[in-house]
């Protein structure tokens, strides 16, 4: 664990577990640029997201998506999540601009019951955690030396051989 990490935390949101692990898999190894971009682009109804594990009876959106939803209550609530972990991460003096998203998980909270009129329901509360580090700094290659083509050498002695 020598990288510097940023964390942030949502305890008991109230938003559908199964929406909030296919979000979280939606924005993990990506850069947070991008990630906040999908989100809002999914809040927009512009981008949908695509269900991996939770896709039963779930229709397929235009594009490439496949089976997807646009679960926007979710969509925002880690977007509030992503924000807090960016600015921890400024404040420990990581830049903003370097950060990838290493870690998404979405875990069940606690069932508080609802009270309802007629019978009481379990709320949905759903525990959101993202971890934050900096991506490595590419190292520029030197260019290779470019070998010299040896096809047309052996297209020549392809060529004997079929002389003979």
């Amino acid at each position: 664990m020598g990288k510097l990490m940023a964390k942030a935390k949502g305890l008991s949101l109230p938003i559908s577990r199964k929406q909030a692990v296919e979000v979280c898999r939606f924005i993990k190894k990506r850069d947070v640029a991008s990630a906040r971009k999908r989100l809002e682009r999914v809040m927009a109804l512009k981008m949908a997201v695509p269900s991996t594990k939770f896709k039963r009876d779930i229709p397929h959106r235009s594009g490439s998506v496949g089976p997807g939803r646009f679960p926007i209550k979710a969509a925002e609530a880690i977007l509030g999540i992503l924000n807090s972990a960016v600015s921890n991460a400024e404040n420990k003096g990581m830049k903003a601009s370097s950060l990838y998203i290493s870690m998404a998980s979405a875990c069940k909270g606690p069932t508080a019951w609802r009270y309802g009129r007629l019978s009481r329901r379990h709320a949905k509360r759903t525990h959101v955690e993202l971890w934050l580090e900096e991506a490595a700094e590419k190292k520029q290659e030197k260019p290779r030396a470019v070998k010299k083509e040896q096809a047309p050498l052996e297209k020549e002695k392809h060529q004997e051989v079929k002389k003979q």
